[in-house]
């Protein structure tokens, strides 16, 4: 994951968890990405620092799952989709940010329970046999744009033109 926020452009997806199932459901809500660190360049600081995920204040994201299952809002044509916006906040000079519009989905229908501690009646959403589903997460979109370093190593052996050009891809 911290790959991912860190390195990858928009709409490239990243795997986020393989066989998702009981006992396996992590990621089902946006209330699972609370907190989660990982690097990336402030502008302030002028380099590559610790970044805090927090989920905007306008969705009030606490927690989508009641009597343990996934909120069916959260589900496109039984295969979990949801798309939501989370802020980065630089740990070291605490004002950059960094705004992610994330989205997650399931490659093949999954289940709606979770843990099933209480023995709930699987549904035929809950129960589908045989079927591996994965989650993936991709960047819908980013505020500011993405800024990507160039190694000192590799920079030196470019010319200033190079150099533009690598940035604007």
């Amino acid at each position: 994951m911290k790959e991912f926020l860190s390195e990858y452009p928009l709409y490239r997806n990243y795997l986020l968890v393989e066989d998702f199932k009981l006992g396996n459901e992590h990621y089902y809500d946006p209330s699972e990405f609370k907190d989660i660190t990982f690097k990336y360049f402030c502008e302030y600081e002028e380099e590559e620092t610790v970044f805090n995920l927090s989920l905007d204040r306008g969705n009030h994201f606490n927690t989508y799952s009641y009597e343990n299952r996934i909120a069916d809002f959260l589900f496109k044509n039984n295969k979990l989709d949801y798309t939501f916006l989370t802020e980065g906040l630089c740990q070291s000079c605490r004002k950059y940010k960094i705004d992610f519009l994330l989205h997650v989905y399931s490659d093949n229908p999954i289940s709606d329970i979770l843990k099933n501690e209480r023995n709930i009646t699987l549904s035929s959403q809950s129960a589908i046999p045989g079927v591996v589903s994965n989650l993936f997460i991709e960047k819908v979109g980013i505020n500011p744009e993405q800024k990507f370093i160039i190694n000192k190593n590799v920079k030196k052996f470019l010319d200033k033109e190079s150099n533009v050009f690598i940035l604007k891809v």
